[in-house]
């Protein structure tokens, strides 16, 4: 059945993701169970690497680059900030993922422009960094639930042709592709169509289940 989630977000072209979490510790559809990790070990990026980044989900990062950069807005109702690196002119988003958990959410931070569906994907498939395979898939599943943007199908064709099955499993675990759950909305619709939208996420949930084996 549909959840309706409760929470107010004020960001169109994004949602959420955050603080780095391991897949193998994680449900990705239980975000309740999401724990804090520290990611590569360095204090402080290089400005090239921090300009080839979309995502930073490390807390002690996030902390570093909200002194270093300069605030360009703040948002204190929906807990979201604007920040400018100045030395490359990229503008960051700092705000919070899955803001119905943990008192608030996980911190990230997201250079902009904020990326698409697309982008969200070949970020999760093509990273090093294991903290923005993170902050891709959580985002893909805000999105999906709060702006009912749809990615399922093309993520799970795409990570069928994954290679790397340890990059494959952490991507189903934390976008949840191996969950049956419907997460359409019900209400107005058909009974046909509500059958219908039940077979599309047990179908992606079958495929998603086989390829963890």
């Amino acid at each position: 059945m549909y959840k309706t989630l409760g929470f107010k977000w004020l960001i169109e072209a994004f949602c959420p993701t955050s603080a780095f979490v391991s897949a193998d510790s994680v449900e990705a559809h239980n975000p309740q169970r999401f724990i804090h990790v520290t990611v590569g070990g360095h204090a402080k990026m290089k400005t090239t690497e921090l300009h080839k980044r979309y995502f930073i989900a490390e807390q002690k990062l996030i902390d570093q680059y909200e002194n270093q950069f300069d605030l360009v807005n703040r948002d204190e109702t929906n807990w979201t900030a604007t920040y400018m690196d100045k030395e490359t002119g990229d503008e960051w988003l700092s705000y919070r993922v899955d803001p119905e958990y943990h008192g608030g959410g996980n911190p990230v931070m997201c250079r902009l422009p904020l990326p698409d569906t697309t982008k969200l994907i070949d970020i999760a498939l093509q990273t090093e960094n294991e903290d923005e395979v993170f902050a891709a898939c959580r985002t893909l599943v805000n999105n999906e639930q709060l702006k009912k943007t749809d990615f399922r199908s093309d993520l799970i064709s795409r990570i069928e042709n994954l290679k790397n099955k340890e990059r494959q499993k952490r991507i189903i675990e934390l976008t949840g592709l191996d969950s049956d759950l419907n997460r359409r909305e019900i209400i107005g619709k058909t009974s046909d169509q509500v059958d219908k939208d039940s077979k599309y996420f047990q179908d992606i949930a079958k495929k998603a289940m086989k390829l963890k084996k």
